[in-house]
């Protein structure tokens, strides 16, 4: 199902997302309803017993989530996203990153470069406009995961944990809207199936769907696609977490995220972890929360809900490992 914020995020300009650090657009009704559901990939878990003896609150997967990236002032938060939540499913199931790699994450500009291109058309040039989930999980599909760092990317120009920058990321020539090189998609690339599945947006499904994922004995990666408002680019830790999010803001934007923990806070309320690609841009620690570590990100469920507009586990399987 896709959720309350569906058509808001489709409302939002393509390329508007600069001030936002967002980059979310909302995949056509028949392109996302044509992917599978999660309970299939829920069934066969639990058919090849793959689920441990405690499915309750509360939970975390940050072991597996690595350092905080920084998407700068660009679109690239659905693949940031999407590339930890892959990296989660693949250490989980006992991967391990090559020792050759420089860093132990995935790059971000290749595939976003060549998921421009199947948005944007594969002549001329292209720009920075954010991506869909079925572009990412397209390219993941037929390109593969590459090495961070590859081609000395990273660090960017301007510092950032990341391999991307645009016009509002320093002097140097922005790389955004370059196109992959045939070395970058041919070397250091891992080989998945991205085995992406729709989860439900709904009140009463949302939850026991994740935290089934979350606390299988191999946890799946879980994307969550969601409006953020002023609230939400401006939040702070000690605020505690977010309550509200104001889906008429004409300063938010379309952001793509991982789900990492959650847990019931002293007032009886449920709080859902997001790992954020905004860096370390918050100090503090949120009271009372048993997982907050800055770079992360924190809602009260039905707050999340009522901004969600698209949920995805990515059941990534290796095919082959360069």
């Amino acid at each position: 199902m896709l959720g309350p914020a569906y058509e808001r995020c489709c409302d939002v300009l393509r390329g508007s997302h600069a001030a936002r650090r967002t980059g979310y657009h909302p995949d056509h009704a028949a392109v996302h309803f044509a992917r599978p559901h999660v309970g299939e990939l829920i069934r066969l878990i639990a058919r090849t017993g793959g689920f441990g003896t405690s499915a309750g609150l509360p939970w975390s997967v940050q072991q597996y989530d690595g350092a905080i990236k920084d998407q700068g002032q660009n679109g690239t938060c659905m693949w940031q996203s999407a590339g930890k939540c892959a990296r989660q499913t693949l250490l989980a199931a006992g991967w391990q990153f090559p020792a050759t790699w420089s860093n132990a994450d995935f790059a971000v500009h290749v595939p976003y470069a060549q998921a421009s291109r199947v948005e944007q058309g594969t002549t001329g040039s292209f720009t920075d406009q954010g991506l869909m989930p079925a572009s990412v999980i397209q390219v993941a599909g037929n390109v593969g995961l590459a090495s961070l760092a590859q081609g000395a990317q990273c660090p960017t120009p301007d510092g950032r944990y990341d391999d991307t920058w645009g016009p509002s990321d320093g002097s140097a020539a922005p790389n955004i809207t370059v196109d992959a090189q045939p070395a970058d998609v041919e070397q250091q690339i891992v080989r998945v199936a991205p085995g992406a599945y729709n989860i439900d947006t709904t009140v009463n499904l949302w939850l026991p769907q994740v935290t089934a994922l979350s606390t299988a004995t191999k946890p799946i990666g879980v994307q969550v696609c969601t409006f953020v408002d002023s609230g939400v680019l401006n939040w702070q830790p000690a605020n505690g977490p977010v309550t509200s999010i104001n889906l008429n803001d004409p300063n938010g934007g379309g952001h793509g995220e991982k789900i990492s923990y959650c847990y019931v806070d002293s007032k009886g309320r449920t709080i859902i972890g997001l790992l954020n690609s905004w860096g370390i841009y918050t100090t503090g620690t949120v009271p009372g929360s048993p997982y907050f570590q800055p770079g992360y990100w924190e809602c009260e469920l039905n707050c999340l809900l009522s901004s969600m507009s698209q949920s995805t586990a990515w059941a990534v399987t290796l095919q082959e490992a360069a």
